[in-house]
């Protein structure tokens, strides 16, 4: 009786510890428009290229896609592109973890001629799409005080509405260096500007939740309240199932 007691024990603190996970999905805004074909991804139009902003997954990956349209070959300086956080630089430039290309992958220490001195070169026609979490965002945004402000946002065929960060949330800019010219005496920079406008808090993944969405990124957290519920209601438990 002892060992089936101990097993429904362990159960029942698995499936409670499971319950205490719970999600923020923070809604990214810009002045920038969205590809409503491609699940409201941020884009930048310049001449003869643009520049796509994916924000969607856990702790605020960045997914930057950048297509030459030109008909010249178009260098990316990964070193000298900067990425701020509320007007601070981040130290590292843009170092992708992975990067894929329309001409295949290149992992980011490779030797190919097109990542010699941390440029990419892109050829007339190609594009790119590099990962990266450039950005800190480990903490976990308290209920802002206007609870009333709200801020509606579709994702997929539903309406989620996101409590608004007002003037709290983080500020994001994203500058890339780009170049014609191999040797980058024609370098100018495209900046991009973002910020976390909304909130929602809920225990349902995204997988259950919502359909991958550009503007969108989560954490996953512990409820301390709800913690220390389950707890009382474990310890109860138990002694019940022991006595």
């Amino acid at each position: 009786m002892k060992g089936s007691i101990t097993f429904i024990q362990a159960c029942i603190l698995a499936l409670i510890t499971a319950s205490c996970t719970s999600y923020q999905y923070v809604l990214v805004g810009s002045e920038l428009p969205k590809d409503k074909s491609s699940h409201s991804v941020f884009y930048q139009e310049e001449e003869d290229l643009v520049i796509y902003y994916d924000f969607f997954g856990e702790g605020m990956p960045l997914d930057l896609t950048i297509h030459n349209d030109s008909a010249q070959e178009l260098y990316v300086d990964l070193h000298k592109s900067a990425f701020l956080q509320n007007g601070l630089r981040a130290e590292q430039g843009l170092q992708p973890a992975l990067l894929y290309t329309g001409s295949g992958t290149i992992q980011k220490d490779d030797t190919q001629a097109s990542m010699m001195r941390n440029l990419l070169k892109l050829a007339p026609g190609d594009y790119a799409v590099l990962k990266t979490y450039p950005f800190d965002t480990e903490d976990i945004y308290p209920n802002p005080y206007f609870q009333q402000a709200l801020v509606s946002h579709d994702v997929d065929h539903s309406t989620l509405l996101f409590n608004s960060l007002l003037n709290q949330g983080n500020i994001y800019e994203v500058q890339i260096r780009l170049a014609r010219e191999s040797d980058l005496s024609d370098a100018w920079v495209s900046s991009a500007s973002f910020k976390d406008i909304g909130i929602y808090n809920t225990n349902r993944s995204p997988r259950y939740l919502v359909h991958p969405s550009g503007d969108l990124y989560y954490q996953k957290y512990t409820s301390g309240g709800r913690f220390l519920t389950n707890v009382l209601l474990t310890t109860v438990l138990l002694m019940l199932l022991t006595s």
